[in-house]
């Protein structure tokens, strides 16, 4: 049963590749990056499933619970992998890009294995989500710059 899962992983994708391409772009190190990926890693998961939880636990406590749990297991082991995608590789921007396409690859084995119809439009999404962290954090990283703060 699909419970959860969905959930943890479409959006350990999205949380994952907005950060690290948020990061690239205001050009923080590898370094800051582990860190805010292990924040991330941290902070987030369990957030995520106990809001999920909390959600659904009015109409179903122990599918509420089923869905949190994996929600916070598929979400964890989604960020483990964009950790270790980052440690091993030898630069941010190789990182970013193999994310990318772990990313792209992973969406389609997903959906096309549990029948889900939606790949272009998660694709969409993930692309949009991800172009507005670029240009938003861009712009940050330009202003910011020349303030020398």
């Amino acid at each position: 049963m699909m419970q959860g899962i969905t959930f943890g992983f479409i959006n350990g994708i999205i949380d994952m590749l907005a950060l690290l391409t948020g990061l690239w772009a205001t050009k923080v190190s590898k370094v800051g990056i582990i860190g805010a990926m292990v924040a991330l890693i941290i902070s987030n998961p369990l957030n995520d499933s106990y809001a999920l939880y909390i959600s659904e636990e009015s109409t179903d406590s122990e599918k509420a619970k089923t869905k949190a749990k994996n929600a916070l297991i598929s979400q964890i082991v989604t960020h483990l992998i964009f950790l270790l995608i980052v440690i091993f590789t030898p630069n941010t921007e190789t990182a970013l890009i193999i994310s990318f396409v772990f990313s792209i690859i992973t969406i389609i084995g997903f959906n096309n294995y549990n029948n889900i119809v939606s790949t272009r439009s998660t694709l969409l999404m993930i692309f949009t989500l991800v172009t507005i962290t670029y240009i938003a954090d861009h712009a940050v990283f330009k202003y910011f710059k020349n303030l020398k703060i």
